[in-house]
């Protein structure tokens, strides 16, 4: 759950989260949220457990149990990593690299392609021109490069 009125990412880095739990309806309404009722935020705030930030262990067996349904489903699938390396926000870029450590080998042990994003971004050039200097948003040229690339993995061999 996120909201551009509430915080997502505390102090601490990105691995931190913001316990929406506890804040309270009149709280949210303070932060800007419009469109929830007390009772639907009170029902949110009853129903769901704030676990913290970042749970790599869930995360595992979360990416575990989708790998196993697509493959099952014999689906084909594309992975795209996180822009780990092109940005100012070295804590973002460093969490970024610690998801992609744990979802590459995974991906390659499930034979699922994977399109390294360090082989697309370069320079700061290649993000988005909305003063973030990293992250996942990407000038245009970027798009057009990361669909090409999937264009050729989905080409028949020859």
């Amino acid at each position: 759950m996120g909201h551009f009125g509430l915080p997502y990412h505390l102090p601490g880095g990105p691995k931190d989260k913001f316990d929406y739990t506890a804040v309270t309806y009149d709280e949210l309404l303070k932060f800007g949220v419009e469109g929830v009722s007390e009772d639907q935020w009170n029902f949110f705030r009853n129903e769901f457990t704030f676990l913290g930030g970042f749970q790599k262990d869930i995360f595992l067996r979360d990416l575990r149990y989708m790998f196993n349904r697509l493959l099952n489903a014999q689906k084909r699938v594309i992975i795209i990593g996180l822009n780990q390396s092109v940005g100012r926000d070295q804590k973002l870029l460093e969490f970024f690299g610690e998801i992609n450590a744990l979802v590459r080998p995974l991906a390659t042990k499930y034979g699922f392609d994977y399109i390294d994003m360090s082989d697309v971004l370069k320079t700061e050039d290649d993000l988005a021109k909305d003063g973030m200097f990293g992250g996942a948003h990407f000038d245009r040229p970027v798009y057009k490069a990361i669909s090409d690339r999937i264009l050729n993995l989905l080409q028949p061999a020859h």
